[in-house]
């Protein structure tokens, strides 16, 4: 499945944006590192209550980290929402 393309993509652009050297890692301890493998890892995911659960612990810590206020991110998964609600 591909679960939430534009949220991923957008939230990879704003993460990159603030840590133009960051590098995908599994290590929980490297943040923003991490929330660039969670993202990938929700491409991969077959079941849409994880994903969306991982997509709000990124959003958490992006918002936690400076990197957007909230307004910003629920405009972004309010994208992704509408396409998979245009899709059924």
């Amino acid at each position: 499945m591909n679960f939430y393309p534009n949220s991923r993509r957008q939230f990879t652009k704003i993460i990159l944006k603030k840590f133009p050297n960051a590098k995908i890692t599994e290590d929980m301890n490297k943040l923003p590192e991490y929330l660039l493998w969670m993202l990938e890892e929700i491409e991969k995911m077959d079941g849409s209550r994880k994903a969306t659960r991982w997509l709000g612990y990124v959003i958490g810590r992006i918002e936690t980290l400076e990197l957007c206020n909230n307004s910003k991110p629920r405009d972004i998964v309010r994208i992704d929402v509408k396409n998979e609600d245009n899709r059924n």
